[in-house]
């Protein structure tokens, strides 16, 4: 495979490979692996170009930004195609974004670069933050939030590089937020999620009960669900008084959060796996893999979850029971994070510690019944 680099364009192409697996299996190995894919065959294409870990990307459509951040050299890739489009040249990346309407890179010196999605100039500096950035969200086509560890969240206008309004309220870095368009939710290091009007940039709520810093916000309506160093994830009815509505324990932190339906899947970094469901608060089923099996990062769909593993390994687990159903040899080394395409038909894509990303095809099996006693569809 070849891939370009530095900040000019250029073009790569990657790798393919077909690897076998059983339904409900390990990891197929050497001269055993014919006898598996008669099975089932999974194709990968290798996107090569990175020289460290791919620990930080963002997917979109058919565009994928990645980036590792120990290197400046921020990749846009056609993944659809494996081709690399572009190499951005970044100090110390801290956040990423893609949107139809433009490219988004916050880095170390507080600056966000917003570039044309078409030619791949930069086209504005956004500059105010006084510490590191941590989140990036678009509005529209031409509003930005950005949320720091300045403990500020702050709105742009992209179109003229403007800083729009400056969110005061957190008594301490804001590590992640959530929107649906008329409100931002934001977890901060002060172990409080503010609610923010965007009518107007005011707080117009806090929700109070996690005792040690926010961790990660994911925003299903009609509930707000928050995960904090302090071993538990609360779930909250949008536009309730502040109290949450469930209290789910965890023994370790959590680290990755999905829903499939009216369920909620927790993993702890510990790599402990559990579904929940968000209404009544009761615990469905639990997994936990070992050492270096144990697991690393996580995505879901509406049929399915997929995990990655220390070892390199991707999963793919049965949401009801949470027994595996495609057991993959993925990467030399710790599977960094997984993402889907939004058509379920179209690939998963996978980042590791040893500087790959891979495009995966899947194919997904539909059970009426299955989706009725779990999801609750008609």
């Amino acid at each position: 495979s070849s891939s370009g680099s530095g900040s000019g364009s250029g073009s790569g192409s990657g790798s393919g490979s077909s690897v076998g697996v059983g339904a409900v299996g390990s990891p197929v190995k050497g001269e055993h692996r014919d006898a598996y894919q008669a099975k089932i065959k999974l194709k990968s294409r290798l996107l090569s170009g990175h020289s460290s870990p791919v620990d930080q990307h963002h997917l979109l459509g058919d565009f994928l930004l990645s980036n590792s951040s120990s290197s400046p050299l921020v990749r846009l890739w056609d993944w659809s195609k494996s081709l690399l489009l572009h190499s951005f040249d970044v100090p110390e990346p801290t956040a990423l974004l893609l949107s139809p309407d433009a490219f988004f890179i916050a880095s170390s010196d507080l600056k966000i670069r917003v570039y044309d999605p078409v030619s791949y100039q930069l086209i504005q500096e956004l500059k105010g933050h006084t510490d590191r950035i941590n989140v990036l969200l678009s509005l529209d086509h031409h509003r930005l939030l950005s949320c720091s560890d300045d403990s500020t969240i702050r709105q742009w206008d992209v179109r003229t590089g403007e800083q729009v309004a400056v969110m005061e309220g957190h008594q301490k870095g804001v590590k992640t937020m959530v929107t649906d368009g008329t409100k931002i939710w934001s977890g901060s290091d002060d172990h409080s999620i503010r609610v923010w009007d965007l009518r107007n940039r005011t707080c117009i709520n806090i929700l109070l009960g996690h005792e040690r810093p926010l961790s990660s916000l994911l925003l299903k309506l009609p509930r707000l669900v928050s995960a904090a160093e302090d071993n538990t994830v609360r779930v909250w009815e949008v536009g309730a008084s502040g109290n949450a509505v469930k209290v789910l324990n965890h023994h370790s932190a959590v680290g990755w959060m999905g829903t499939v339906g009216e369920s909620l899947v927790t993993v702890t970094k510990q790599g402990v796996m559990r579904t929940w469901n968000m209404v009544s608060g009761e615990m469905g089923q639990s997994v936990q893999a070992m050492d270096q099996d144990a697991i690393s990062c996580l995505a879901v769909s509406d049929l399915s979850i997929w995990t990655g593993s220390l070892n390199g390994v991707l999963r793919c687990w049965d949401p009801l029971s949470l027994r595996p159903t495609l057991t993959v040899p993925a990467h030399k080394g710790p599977v960094l994070w997984i993402d889907l395409a939004d058509d379920p038909k179209e690939p998963l894509l996978s980042g590791g510690s040893d500087s790959s990303i891979r495009v995966w095809w899947r194919k997904h099996t539909r059970t009426s019944t299955f989706k009725k006693k779990f999801f609750g569809l008609k």
